[in-house]
């Protein structure tokens, strides 16, 4: 995929969805994480830091996952965090013991308690606030609790106030969101004041939301990776934490900030997940008459 975009400035690597298969809270089902036996660790700033088959797992709800995320750092990726839910063997393999409530809350029980919190709260935004914080920290169960009771949080929140109102929701995120990577070349490598930054030969005008310029309130990191151009023979995987940025004069052109990625060099390739969505379309690529960038399916 990656021999694909030598040579040019900037590219978006695009993969036809296959169905509901490839997105990726299809169903929001519980999905059990064991260790089967060992799975080589995906590099560092990889989306999730997840193996194929712990993506196809989650995905079909098959399971189990193998996932090399341990502890505290489990518990922090929302995709992977179950809360309470996690049994008592995952708890023991995967070092939750002691980081979590005692008793296993199944995620029935968990969807009741979250719902239960969601009709208690007597301000809109609090609503809000809840629900964005439940995201952030559990995906599955966000899911779920919305999925399922949506008529309900509809009727309590949006037709008292507006009951003309025709709600439509806008899938094309979760559809195509995963289903796209953009790619870019680090140009150079620079150190100012203890910080390391990877400059890159694309940016904002290729890829504004990443930048976090694209009408976001708080600034979020976009899952990145580094690879190394063909032919650059590479070492073991050690890494570092740089910024990457583009090659625009604004301290905005910033696709990710302060980032344990693969150690790069000039030439090596700087890998944007989730671009499947809101990319080169939405983004201002005749910024100063810099090069559009290129847009691949494969």
């Amino acid at each position: 995929m990656l021999a694909k975009v030598n040579g040019c400035v900037g590219a978006f690597v695009s993969t036809r969805p296959k169905g509901a298969s490839h997105e990726p809270h299809a169903g929001a089902r519980a999905v059990t994480l064991l260790e089967p036996p060992p799975v080589p660790a995906t590099p560092p700033g990889h989306a999730h830091r997840l193996s194929r088959p712990a993506l196809d797992a989650l995905r079909s709800g098959s399971g189990p996952a193998p996932v090399v995320l341990r502890g505290l750092a489990l518990l922090a990726d929302p995709v992977l965090n179950k809360d309470a839910a996690f049994t008592d063997t995952e708890r023991d393999t995967l070092e939750l013991r002691g980081l979590l409530p005692p008793r296993v809350v199944d995620i029935d029980q968990q969807v009741s308690l979250e719902l239960e919190h969601v009709r208690h709260k007597t301000d809109d935004l609090e609503r809000y606030v809840g629900l964005a914080a439940l995201q952030d920290r559990n995906e599955t169960l966000f899911h779920r609790v919305l999925g399922e009771n949506l008529a309900e949080l509809l009727d309590r929140v949006v037709h008292p106030r507006l009951p003309e109102a025709r709600v439509v929701v806008e899938l094309g995120r979760y559809l195509v969101g995963e289903a796209g990577v953009y790619v870019t070349r680090v140009v150079d490598r620079k150190v100012s004041r203890g910080q390391t930054f990877l400059v890159t030969d694309g940016g904002l005008h290729h890829h504004l939301s990443a930048s976090g310029n694209f009408g976001q309130v708080v600034r979020k990191n976009y899952p990145v990776t580094t690879s190394p151009s063909r032919g650059r023979p590479t070492g073991p995987a050690a890494s570092e934490v740089v910024s990457v940025v583009g090659p625009l004069c604004t301290p905005l052109d910033l696709l990710a900030d302060r980032m344990e990625l693969p150690c790069a060099q000039e030439g090596d390739f700087v890998v944007v997940f989730q671009s499947g969505a809101y990319g080169a379309s939405a983004s201002p690529q005749a910024f100063l008459g810099h090069p559009p960038c290129s847009e691949i399916l494969v």
